[in-house]
């Protein structure tokens, strides 16, 4: 149940609906939109996963699997990858929010190397809510 509700927070990020102050503050819910947790910054989609300073240490975390997983990724699809090369902060916030993308053309690709982005998808989803949970950001309210 909990990785529900996690997830289903995660997709009220997608829309701008979550209870981040910056999308709360958009819709007039609340007259703040600063992290309630640095309290120097708006709370963004990308000030929470990205920049927020008390979180460094579980995005660390969260960006090893992430990046583990697009090793993976490339390795199912026969792609070569220059050792070193990071994620631009877009790549990085697409992957939190959506996953790997998906290859469109399947008839050019495996049903076992779908399978295993799948795979690498529910990975990086299990990573984000167990970030989100650890943040205790999105604790269920009574």
């Amino acid at each position: 149940i909990l990785n529900t509700k996690l997830g289903a927070s995660l997709v009220q990020m997608r829309l701008g609906l979550s209870r981040l102050k910056d999308q709360l503050f958009t819709h007039c819910i609340t007259d703040n939109p600063f992290c309630p947790v640095c309290l120097s910054c708006v709370e963004s989609v990308t000030h929470y996963f990205l920049d927020c300073n008390a979180y460094i240490n579980l995005r660390l975390a969260l960006f090893s699997i992430i990046d583990n997983a697009v090793k993976e990724y490339h390795i199912a699809l026969g792609v070569n990858v220059v050792q070193g090369t990071s994620h631009s902060r877009l790549d990085m916030m697409h992957m939190v929010l959506y996953g790997l993308p998906f290859v469109r053309d399947k008839s050019r690709v495996s049903s076992s190397k779908v399978s295993v982005i799948k795979d690498l998808n529910k990975i990086i989803q299990s990573a984000v809510t167990d970030y989100m949970y650890k943040t205790q950001r999105f604790k269920p309210t009574i």
